[in-house]
């Protein structure tokens, strides 16, 4: 019984170490490894593995403790738009505007966010695929939601 205890401890501890300690891929675009903003590294390895809701406390727990900032609320608009909470993605992108992030990855989910709000503009769309930096997958979803804001604002229009 006592070794048990002791292997539940062990493997917690290590457990733990490892969502902490964020690995980086050179390959993949910056907006998908590890930020420089260490308070998003948890938040971040959470959402890698699909565990948006553990990512979205993370961020909340940061938001809390008075140290959110531009990069956490665009980051935490990208895990509300993966969970289909769209309203909030929206508020949060907009108070995370001035973030870098949304030149990449976060910039795809804020259009796509907007979009199913109801938003038929574009101009962020235009933006983000003129001067962010996106890997092709999220380049590629991108175009597809432009493509269906066309078809569904232009329908909305005749």
């Amino acid at each position: 019984m006592f070794r048990v205890i002791i292997l539940l401890c062990l493997s917690s501890l290590w457990m733990q170490s490892t969502f902490a300690r964020p690995t980086i891929n050179p390959s993949t675009n910056t907006s998908s490894v590890p930020s420089s903003n260490a308070k998003l590294a948890v938040a971040e390895r959470f959402n890698r593995q699909g565990l948006y809701r553990y990512a979205l406390d993370s961020l909340d727990m940061i938001i809390a403790k008075g140290l959110g900032d531009e990069d956490v609320y665009a980051y935490r608009g990208t895990i509300l738009t993966m969970r289909g909470q769209y309203l909030d993605a929206i508020y949060d992108f907009e108070r995370g505007l001035g973030a870098d992030r949304l030149n990449g990855r976060d910039g795809e989910s804020y259009v796509y966010a907007k979009f199913v709000g109801g938003d038929c503009g574009t101009d962020t769309l235009e933006s983000i695929r003129h001067f962010g930096v996106l890997p092709a997958a999220a380049n590629i979803r991108l175009l597809s939601t432009e493509v269906e804001i066309h078809r569904y604002c232009n329908r909305m229009l005749d």
